[in-house]
């Protein structure tokens, strides 16, 4: 936790100046799967196309060409959470990075997580084996996977061709892949395929940086000079499954009401609550800036709205889950009422008169502080990994997908109660900025 403001690097961890902080999340960063930023071309290439190379490319000064034997089994719920949610979960042996590895949308590139493969187990062989996948690699993807069983999907065996490009400083800068794929849809009514296909992906920094970006383009056109085409495809995985993936079974979804009826309004407006709840779940997993605050908002205000609804919705069951929304808020109140205090703590010591205090000092009285917080993150952590919690995700996209909408329920009466319900949303959320802020004088 950055009590002094907080800041997030390119994989979203909170990063902090303060030494005593660096230290702990350092800690607690050793025991956390990998995570880099992907940022890579992928194309269609041609059986008879001939890969180039690229050393007359500005800034390739060298490159180190090997062959590496890929075997990668994908992992996904029976109706495919992780793939219709743009993620990929999968077991690769052999190459520098075989292990389990998690790849999840971050704006026009993929953040990868990665964890070695005696971190997770296999038993069995082929589609009828189980998979003990990391639970740290799940972390981000709890609030999608949930309690459904993962299984394999797909297997995709790859012979990788790969040429590793240097900068004139002997620092590797890209890598560019002359991939052969052959891959096996698991899903009903899937089939093997077989194509191949270029990859250049930037490594370390210039992921992130304009000389990247510029290499990528003038590496990106040398291939397509060579006869590739940009991917139709996202990934091997969707090649692989290719219309297998039709037959799979569907997740609950919104249901799709008549525009303009009561209960057409309130899908719409709980859908929204949830899946800002749903979005903050890995964040607040992940302990970066301000998520804890975030989603104790976005659950208070899922449960502000189905109070609202009340005779607009109607069973038994909504009790519950209101009930539920509200002990999660609790966990998270505790875990933000720590943040602030932590926060307001670090912002005194910062100021001029406590220079009396000195720096062993100060990192003690911190240090003591952000345990209380770091308690309360754990208690958070906990819950939003118990089946309680997940049951309730569950239940809510039940809810969502067959809302029980009393039929007599008038348009004038909702309007009037969303009116109010949104207000008072808006003074929770001021509220709760307002207490986080840090008093002018003391």
């Amino acid at each position: 936790m950055n009590a002094s403001g907080g800041s997030t690097d390119n994989t979203g961890n909170r990063t902090s100046p303060d030494g005593a902080q660096a230290d702990k999340v350092r800690d607690r960063e050793a025991t956390k799967p990998t995570a880099f930023l992907e940022v890579e071309a992928r194309f269609a290439a041609p059986e008879e196309a001939v890969a180039p190379s690229f050393g007359f490319v500005p800034g390739v000064a060298g490159s180190k060409d090997e062959v590496r034997e890929l075997s990668a089994m994908y992992l996904d719920t029976e109706d495919l959470r992780l793939t219709r949610a743009k993620h990929t979960l999968r077991r690769r042996t052999g190459g520098p990075d075989e292990g389990w590895h998690l790849k999840a949308p971050k704006g026009s590139a993929r953040l990868e997580y990665g964890s070695p493969l005696d971190a997770g187990a296999v038993h069995g062989e082929g589609a009828d084996a189980e998979y003990e996948v990391p639970a740290d690699l799940l972390a981000p993807v709890r609030s999608i996977v949930r309690s459904h069983k993962l299984g394999p999907i797909a297997r995709v065996d790859n012979e990788r061709h790969v040429s590793v490009l240097f900068n004139a400083q002997g620092e590797a800068i890209a890598e560019f892949c002359d991939d052969h794929v052959t891959a096996v849809s698991l899903l009903p009514g899937g089939g093997e395929k077989k194509w191949r296909e270029w990859e250049v992906e930037l490594l370390g920094d210039m992921a992130t940086s304009a000389e990247g970006a510029k290499l990528l383009e003038r590496v990106s056109a040398v291939l397509k000079v060579a006869g590739a085409v940009e991917s139709e495809s996202p990934s091997k995985l969707r090649t692989a499954l290719g219309d297998s993936i039709e037959g799979a079974p569907v997740p609950p979804s919104p249901a799709d009401l008549p525009e303009g009826t009561p209960g057409r309004t309130v899908v719409d407006a709980l859908a929204a609550n949830v899946a800002k709840m749903v979005e903050w779940d890995p964040k607040v997993r992940n302990d970066e800036w301000d998520s804890v605050h975030q989603m104790r908002v976005a659950t208070r205000e899922l449960r502000s709205h189905m109070q609202t609804f009340h005779g607009i919705l109607v069973g038994d069951h909504i009790g519950r889950m209101e009930s539920e929304l509200k002990l999660l808020a609790g966990v998270l109140g505790v875990a933000r009422d720590a943040e602030v205090v932590a926060e307001r703590f670090e912002k005194q010591l910062q100021r001029e008169e406590a220079d009396v205090i000195a720096g062993e000092m100060r990192a003690e009285l911190l240090e003591d502080i952000n345990q209380d917080y770091a308690r309360a993150h754990r208690r958070v952590v906990a819950a939003l990994n118990s089946d309680r919690y997940l049951k309730l995700l569950d239940d809510l996209d039940e809810l969502l997908a067959d809302p029980p909408v009393n039929p007599s329920a008038g348009e004038e009466a909702l309007a009037g109660e969303l009116s109010d319900d949104a207000a008072a949303a808006s003074d929770d959320a001021a509220g709760t900025t307002a207490a986080a802020a840090p008093d002018a004088e003391s």
